[in-house]
């Protein structure tokens, strides 16, 4: 097949590539892109000619590719920054030396995860791996429970707490306001 000399696919390519031969089925999955001019009602093809959208897919060149790339690998460092400290002075890293740092440490983003989902990943590679010194930034937590059920989950609460703030019983509930710690019991 070669559409600039007129040339079109034969109906076992069509079935080979679609399922189908009909060529009126086919133009059917047909979608134009276009941009829309709000202003004026307008609307703009940006393709001179139609593409198959609905089952193909669709190609990214190289610069698109890395500017997706280095504005992940910015979300996720400055994702990092936002949930870690350094020990020292428990104040936050800036985003560009956590950048510096999952470079040092090896760290590969991954394009087809988001950046939330690869968060963890990178810490605990910058904790093990780079110079840097980091931990998880320590924050407090409130939890408030009926009394009923205090005396089942007060163990389950205080556990991996390293301090706590305030602890209340009161006539109907039971409040505490411990630092994160290990939350994750408390989560599950």
């Amino acid at each position: 097949m070669n559409v600039s000399k007129g040339e079109v696919a034969k109906s076992n390519d069509l079935q080979k590539a679609f399922g189908k031969s009909n060529v009126e089925e086919i133009v059917r999955e047909v979608k134009e892109p276009t941009f829309h001019n709000l202003r004026k009602g307008h609307s703009l093809n940006i393709f001179p000619n139609p593409q198959i959208l609905k089952k193909g897919e669709v190609q990214i060149g190289e610069k698109e590719r890395e500017h997706d790339l280095t504005s992940l690998r910015k979300e996720i460092a400055t994702l990092v920054a936002e949930k870690c400290v350094d020990p020292a002075t428990q104040r936050p890293h800036p985003v560009g030396i956590i950048e510096k740092a999952m470079n040092e440490a090896g760290y590969s983003v991954k394009q087809t995860k988001n950046a939330k989902s690869q968060v963890s990943e990178c810490i605990k590679l910058l904790q093990t791996e780079s110079k840097l010194p980091i931990q998880r930034a320590r924050m407090r937590i409130k939890v408030s429970i009926p009394v009923a059920k205090m005396e089942s989950l007060k163990e389950q609460i205080l556990e991996g707490a390293e301090k706590v703030e305030v602890e209340q019983t009161g006539q109907d509930d039971w409040e505490v306001v411990r630092d994160s710690g290990f939350h994750s019991s408390l989560m599950a």
